[in-house]
């Protein structure tokens, strides 16, 4: 579990800066449902995975880096097709649309 817990401080620290940047840019709805569907993958895998007979605690953690995973996902998806730094959104505002 300790091995996972360190590879988890990379995942982390990228989705804590972008995830501090979508509030800052006001992108609340984004974020909520990101962390919703990340929060229903935990969920069902913590049913799956943290169960004495499967992993026990390793799962635990198997668990939270599948939510930091999606959090990750639902951040980078954001910023490449609905940010205000996407590429589609900044040609927009180049043309003046």
């Amino acid at each position: 579990p300790s091995f996972i817990g360190a590879a988890l401080q990379i995942i982390n620290g990228a989705v804590f800066i972008g995830e501090g940047i979508m509030q800052g840019t006001g992108s609340f709805l984004p974020l909520a449902v990101g962390n919703i569907v990340a929060t229903v993958g935990m969920i069902t895998s913590l049913k799956l995975l943290a169960t004495p007979e499967t992993f026990g605690l390793t799962g635990v953690w198997l668990s939270f880096t599948i939510f930091n995973s999606i959090r990750f996902a639902a951040v980078a998806l954001f910023y490449q097709r609905n940010g205000p730094l996407a590429p589609r959104n900044i040609l927009k505002a180049e043309r003046g649309i």
